[in-house]
């Protein structure tokens, strides 16, 4: 049932069976990004917390992050690349030549929801957890709701 259940979420609401959606980047109408562009920008993302030079950080955060872009996390809410740069940098000095992988995406509008691996530098798996995103038109993330790793158990 619940895969039938789906398909009729699918049908009634355009999913097509790749689980893509039309890009729509006229002006006037609303951004959407697909499945594999929001994996893109993610994927792009997550290798700014990788064990990396501060200065090429800096570069690669620029290029998917908006300067003032709203950023909340379990521990503070804040705006600004400069807050997630900072919190980059001291994840590599708590867990040394750690990193994240894109665990999964769901996207629609502007919009995705993703699920990130924390991997340790000898490749243990630490921790999944989820983070919503919301994606400029210039395919930069102006939002970022990061959430603590997943409970099995409420």
């Amino acid at each position: 049932m619940l895969v039938l259940c789906f398909g009729l979420f699918a049908i009634t609401t355009g999913c097509r069976e790749n689980n893509q959606q039309t890009v729509h980047r006229d002006k006037g109408k609303a951004n959407v990004i697909t499945n594999q562009e929001a994996w893109k920008i993610y994927e792009n993302y997550v290798d700014c917390w990788k064990a990396i030079s501060d200065g090429r950080r800096m570069t690669l955060a620029t290029d998917v992050i908006a300067d003032n872009v709203q950023y909340s996390t379990p521990r503070h809410e804040s705006g600004g690349r400069e807050t997630i740069i900072e919190d980059m940098a001291a994840f590599q000095e708590r867990v040394p030549g750690g990193h994240f992988e894109v665990g999964d995406v769901s996207a629609h509008h502007d919009v995705a929801l993703l699920t990130w691996v924390m991997v340790q530098a000898d490749g243990a798996i630490v921790a999944r957890g989820h983070d919503q995103i919301r994606v400029s038109a210039d395919g930069k993330i102006v939002s970022l709701i990061t959430f603590a790793p997943s409970a099995s158990t409420p």
